[in-house]
């Protein structure tokens, strides 16, 4: 798949992190009934700042950095963050909007 970063490919790749953080749901805020897009701005800052990553490594820093600044830093180190991270540059990656 060709690399791209088209207003398509941020579209399709954001509904992909979205979904994956959803299912995480750290805090169990969907779960106890937080609105549906209770981690929409975080989804897109994920997007966003993994657009510039170059590894599987740059995706989860990138994760552990946006939820430390968005919740708890001590709940949200980078091993916390490893198996989303992992499965957010792996669905980037399947788009083709990482390489």
């Amino acid at each position: 798949m060709s690399f791209g970063k088209t207003p398509s490919a941020y579209k399709t790749a954001l509904e992909r992190v979205r979904l994956i953080i959803d299912e995480w749901d750290p805090y169990a805020l969907l779960e106890n009934g937080a609105p549906a897009d209770e981690y929409e701005s975080l989804a897109m800052s994920v997007v966003g700042k993994s657009s510039r990553a170059f590894s599987a490594e740059d995706v989860v820093q990138a994760v552990s950095s946006i939820f430390s600044g968005a919740f708890e830093p001590e709940h949200f180190q980078v091993e916390q963050c490893r198996e989303v991270g992992l499965k957010v540059f792996a669905a980037l990656q399947d788009e083709g909007f990482v390489q």
